[in-house]
């Protein structure tokens, strides 16, 4: 009927998603901005703030967190975490520890011994 030419991709399937190409860019432009800014205590986002946001900002409302997710993967995003680390970390007392500290932790190894004292052990006794 069509032959090769109708096999060829005629783009994703499913409705367009409910925010217009302009809505999106302005979408794009949010996260810069930190979650502070929108009202959240900290500066993470997740799927919920974010759905909350574009209730707020274009008045769209998306009933659970799938459809923003499909809405982000549709504008390339992707999923991630943070590093997590304390943020009393100190990587030149880290460093230190490791060029001084540890070497000598490493020479001396396990102590000598019998080894298992298990009344199943293999060793002979």
């Amino acid at each position: 009927m069509g032959g090769t030419a109708a096999l060829v991709s005629k783009g994703p399937t499913g409705p367009a998603g409910f925010l217009t190409q302009d809505q999106q860019h302005a979408l794009r432009q949010i996260p810069r901005r930190g979650a502070t800014d929108y009202g959240f205590a900290t500066d993470g986002w997740t799927l919920a703030r974010i759905r909350r946001v574009i209730n707020d900002t274009f008045e769209v409302t998306y009933t659970d967190a799938s459809g923003v997710w499909r809405l982000l993967h549709r504008m390339g995003w992707t999923n991630q975490r943070p590093a997590r680390r304390a943020l009393e970390r100190d990587e030149d007392a880290i460093a230190e520890w490791v060029e001084r500290t540890w070497p000598d932790i490493e020479k001396r190894g396990p102590k000598a011994g019998r080894g298992s004292a298990s009344p199943t052990s293999r060793e002979p006794r």
